[in-house]
């Protein structure tokens, strides 16, 4: 289930959907031709179903745990958590939060024995996006994973402690 938000459509779907499973689009009426020739070009063609996203409303849809930056230091400061840093290595290199393991979230899928399933996760990025779409893949496979609201601008922006590499 994926909703094509925007050009980061194509590369997530390639990236977190097994192009061996039936996908069902929530999509826009507009947009669902150009939703399915991004996902025929990224190898994903078991488009079984679509609906337009007022179909969803009054669901009980899965929300996923969020944190702020403020409450993220504070598991930080605990150690128990496993830091994940979904953004991509130059981003990470240039500043990260101390002992943060980078994975970029288009390898996350592959990835997914290199990350603790007997810890929880704080999960980021540099905005919040890519580490939401990351946060619900490892939920997906059973990780106790949140995510941090604001990602590292927010981080930073607190004042927060900042490693480099």
């Amino acid at each position: 289930l994926f909703t094509p938000l925007d050009n980061s459509f194509p590369t997530v779907a390639g990236s977190y959907v097994d192009p061996a499973k039936d996908v069902v689009l929530v999509v826009d009426p507009g947009k669902l031709d150009a939703a399915i020739r991004d996902l025929v070009r990224v190898g994903i063609d078991r488009v079984v179903a679509w609906a337009e996203p007022s179909a969803l409303a009054g669901l009980p849809l899965v929300q996923s745990k969020e944190v702020s930056a403020k409450d993220a230091q504070a598991i930080v400061d605990r150690g128990a958590s496993f830091i994940l840093d979904v953004r991509r290595a130059g981003e990470y290199a240039a500043g990260h939060i101390e002992g943060a393991t980078n994975i970029a979230h288009t390898r996350l899928s592959v990835r997914l024995a290199d990350i603790p399933k007997d810890k929880p996760i704080l999960c980021h990025c540099k905005a919040g996006g890519r580490s939401a779409y990351a946060t619900a893949l490892l939920e997906r496979h059973g990780y106790d994973v949140t995510n941090m609201a604001g990602g590292f601008d927010a981080w930073a922006a607190a004042g927060q402690k900042l490693a480099r590499v």
